[in-house]
């Protein structure tokens, strides 16, 4: 069954308020689904054991406060606003010296979690974790509302969307669609109704839903959503 036909759209979730309940280093929360797909948000404070997830890649956002995160392919430390990618089997971990919050976007099920040394997959020798600034990408596109692909997930896109003014209209989509913004504030516009969105805040797009966003000043928007292929 479509969202559409439950005649509401889900509760928007403020990252802020749902990472402030934790008080315990490695604990998380779930922030929204996305098919079979989730963000959460975690506290990193002091340092997680080496592991790796053989079947599914990972990707990391910082929220607040300042990470390391350790490979076998080499290191890299994330700033607010700047997020990363680890490739599935490539051993990893998160570490930091104050209290940081961040988001990660995986597999709703991550059974395969395997700790160790024993390496699963042929790796590229020129191989490293690259990290990407959202607020560096988005001085480099010049026209609203026209999405910049940041990252890829298994077969998730995330994309960043500069809103100022109105955006085409978006028909019902094949999948759901997770909104956060980075920057400013923008309204979303549904069938089921309007919400405000602020810095912080994630709304869930059910699929079969149309939508349009409206944006002034530039506010910066990520949008998480299955690639259609």
């Amino acid at each position: 069954m479509y969202a559409k036909d439950k005649f509401m759209l889900p509760s928007k979730v403020h990252v802020g308020v749902t990472a402030r309940q934790l008080t315990e280093p490695y604990t998380g929360a779930e922030i929204a689904n996305v098919d079979d797909f989730a963000l959460r948000v975690f506290l990193c404070q002091g340092a997680i054991a080496w592991h790796r997830h053989v079947d599914e890649d990972e990707l990391f956002l910082v929220y607040t406060g300042v990470m390391t995160l350790d490979s076998e392919i080499g290191p890299v430390f994330l700033r607010p606003g700047e997020l990363t990618v680890v490739p599935k089997g490539v051993r990893h971990r998160s570490a930091s010296l104050v209290r940081a919050e961040v988001l990660i976007f995986q597999s709703r099920m991550l059974a395969d979690q395997q700790n160790g040394h024993r390496r699963l997959y042929a790796l590229n020798e020129e191989g490293h974790l690259s990290k990407i600034n959202i607020y560096t990408e988005a001085i480099n596109i010049p026209t609203p509302f026209s999405p910049r692909l940041l990252a890829k997930v298994g077969d998730f896109a995330v994309k960043l969307i500069v809103c100022d003014g109105i955006s085409p209209q978006k028909a019902g989509l094949k999948w759901t669609s997770l909104l956060l913004v980075q920057q400013g504030e923008v309204t979303v516009h549904t069938e089921l109704g309007e919400v405000q969105l602020y810095v912080g805040d994630a709304q869930v797009i059910p699929r079969g839903v149309g939508f349009f966003i409206s944006g002034q000043k530039r506010s910066l928007l990520l949008e998480f959503s299955r690639e259609v292929t």
